[in-house]
């Protein structure tokens, strides 16, 4: 599980409630109809953005916020590219047919190296599969980005909804709180649903691919190493630049 996801519910839904809660306001903005409206809205237009191959990926995308995959980290990366090496050194090229990893993406490499495609073919191929899966991870992403621009437009469709009500009930004063309370809420439900749950969703998931994207660089690089017989020591530091080269563009 992502503890920074945890954390992060935890200290965004912790604040936004002890504001409500010293303001005495935590039972005023529930409201059914607003909620309805906002996320209803929301999914409703995301499902008419997107079709339906790419959307059914939602809750698959929003599991893997809390529960990134593993296999796709650099440094698992690094130490399974390193094993490879040292098996080609104790039993040549051929031992690689009896290696097999947890990332499709190595195997695919071994495969290749295996059938004696050449180094500049192999790295067209390994880099042509990092550009379309970058591409893929991006599409899906950005259905989270659609509704995060969706949300907030529906936050102000309610309040227009709301306002409209208390123009037609201006002499009931009963009425007008309740046209008050939608207009309100659903504008809090929008902007909230926006900055809080869709764009950090969207973020989060750019960082996982950016990872996903350094560590099949470093397996393309680590291969290609391997099938020039480059040798163990070599290739890890070969590999660890990639890592330094991340922090240093961090900073």
């Amino acid at each position: 599980m992502d503890l920074m996801t945890i954390l992060g519910l935890g200290m965004g839904l912790g604040a936004v409630y002890l504001v409500m809660l010293e303001g005495e306001i935590l039972g005023l903005l529930y409201n059914p109809m607003s909620l309805i409206l906002v996320f209803g809205g929301t999914f409703g237009s995301t499902l008419i953005s997107y079709p339906f191959n790419v959307v059914k990926k939602i809750p698959k995308l929003v599991f893997l916020v809390f529960f990134p995959p593993r296999v796709s980290k650099a440094r698992y990366v690094i130490n399974e590219v390193l094993r490879l090496a040292r098996s080609v050194k104790a039993g040549g090229v051929a031992s690689l047919s009896e290696e097999n990893t947890q990332d499709d993406f190595i195997n695919s490499g071994i495969q290749m190296i295996l059938e004696n495609i050449s180094s500049d073919e192999i790295r067209d191929n390994l880099n042509k599969e990092i550009e379309f899966t970058s591409e893929r991870h991006k599409q899906y992403a950005n259905v989270f980005r659609t509704m995060g621009t969706y949300s907030p437009i529906f936050g102000l469709l309610g309040t227009l909804i709301g306002v409209i009500q208390v123009m037609r009930n201006l002499t009931n004063p009963e009425v007008i709180g309740t046209s008050m309370s939608i207009a309100i809420t659903t504008t809090f439900y929008g902007i909230f649903a926006a900055n809080f749950i869709f764009i950090p969703v969207l973020n989060k998931l750019h960082a996982y691919s950016d990872q996903e994207g350094l560590a099949k660089k470093i397996a393309c690089e680590g291969l290609l190493a391997i099938q020039k017989g480059e040798g163990v020591y070599m290739i890890e530091r070969k590999l660890e630049l990639f890592l330094s080269q991340q922090y240093r563009s961090m900073k």
